[in-house]
């Protein structure tokens, strides 16, 4: 396989497409997790949706959840990011922004319509993911969590003021600085530099 031209390859992708779309439908639009970064990599681009949580009482202050579980890639293990959930084939916008949300209040359903309203709109952005070999496309939304809310949060979290900080996930310090940048404009779609996770 590894010498034949993709053409010659066009039937195996083809029966690899209708079985990783039969296995989708039957698993509410996941893949096998040893198929994900090669399917990433097939696709070229997926999409994740970013939720920045703030506290109303330290505005130059970003909360930030410290990752768990077992890491694809070892150079994200135990560091800290914004929170967000990747979209799934057959899940509606809402279903993956209300992923983003049990990321930060874990199953308070009751919290997530009481939080959603309070979700704005901050920018979409695009940056390219070398060890994924692919493009993420990212729309972000700001939190502003008032005291029920900070007492509410799931997980390990800390504040971070310093966007150098080796601590926070490496695409996403770019992330942050852009907000807090001259350039920022809210709404924008812009593209912001690789890292190695």
């Amino acid at each position: 396989m590894r010498e034949a031209s993709l053409e010659q390859l066009a039937p195996f992708f083809e029966v690899l497409a209708t079985r990783i779309s039969e296995y989708r439908v039957a698993h509410n639009g996941y893949v096998p997790r040893s198929l994900f970064l090669p399917w990433l990599e097939i696709a070229g681009v997926y999409y994740c949706c970013d939720i920045i949580v703030r506290s109303p009482e330290e505005p130059g202050t970003f909360l930030l959840k410290k990752r768990g579980g077992a890491e694809i890639n070892p150079a994200m293990e135990g560091k800290f990011q914004v929170v967000g959930s990747i979209g799934v084939y057959s899940q509606s916008a809402e279903q993956v922004l209300t992923r983003s949300l049990k990321e930060i209040f874990g199953q308070r359903d009751d919290l997530f319509q009481r939080y959603w309203d309070r979700l704005e709109f901050l920018f979409t952005e695009i940056h390219p993911e070398s060890w994924r070999k692919c493009y993420c496309l990212t729309p972000v939304f700001g939190l502003e969590l008032d005291s029920e809310g900070m007492a509410s949060l799931d997980g390990i979290w800390q504040g971070f003021s310093d966007l150098d900080d080796s601590r926070i996930v490496a695409h996403q310090r770019e992330t942050l600085k852009y907000l807090v940048s001259p350039e920022y404009r809210k709404g924008s779609f812009i593209t912001l530099p690789g890292t190695p996770d």
